[in-house]
């Protein structure tokens, strides 16, 4: 009876999971700017988590590169059709940096709304206008900083797959939740 309760959970799980089901892969990024353009004091990390959810996904940090390459994949079911996938990116800082700077970046006050030294921008992407299926592109990231200089923007390359059988689009191109 034990085995028969368990099928029935994991069969009602996985059409659960086939419902709403994206996937990020976080592949790489070009050109961050990151404190002071100091390529050797540069060891970015990404933070993925969706607006309406409190679960968050970390890639693992690369050490001394403006062009790390991530080679991650984060599975996220997003509960609702209009969410908004945020992939923001941030400058770990080791000790040696924090003496080379001479900052305090151990507040982490991105968090209470304001920027901290370690954040280097971000990609907001609405769930309700990425397409069905998957496809891969690069996305310029909103820079905070503007020193006045001319830049090369910086991009992250992400592979999104994504279904949702729960929202729907209608002829007017609305989404419609079923």
């Amino acid at each position: 009876m034990k085995y028969l309760f368990f099928l029935f959970l994991s069969s009602f799980a996985v059409s659960f999971d086939v419902d709403n089901y994206l996937r990020v892969d976080i592949i790489e990024s070009v050109n961050l700017k990151c404190k002071d353009h100091n390529e050797f004091h540069c060891n970015p990390y990404a933070i993925l988590h969706l607006k309406l959810q409190n679960e968050k996904q970390t890639t693992s940090t690369i050490q001394c590169t403006k062009n790390p390459q991530w080679l991650s994949s984060f599975t996220f079911h997003p509960s609702f059709c209009h969410d908004i996938l945020y992939v923001n990116l941030f400058q770990y800082f080791t000790q040696s940096d924090k003496e080379f700077f001479g900052a305090s970046p151990d507040s982490d006050s991105f968090s209470k709304g304001f920027l901290s030294t370690g954040y280097l921008g971000r990609v907001v992407i609405n769930l309700d206008k990425l397409p069905r299926g998957t496809f891969d592109e690069w996305f310029m990231v909103d820079n905070v900083e503007d020193d006045g200089y001319v830049h090369f923007p910086s991009c992250v390359h992400l592979r999104i797959s994504y279904v949702s059988e729960v929202c729907r689009v209608n002829e007017n191109n609305v989404y419609d939740i079923e």
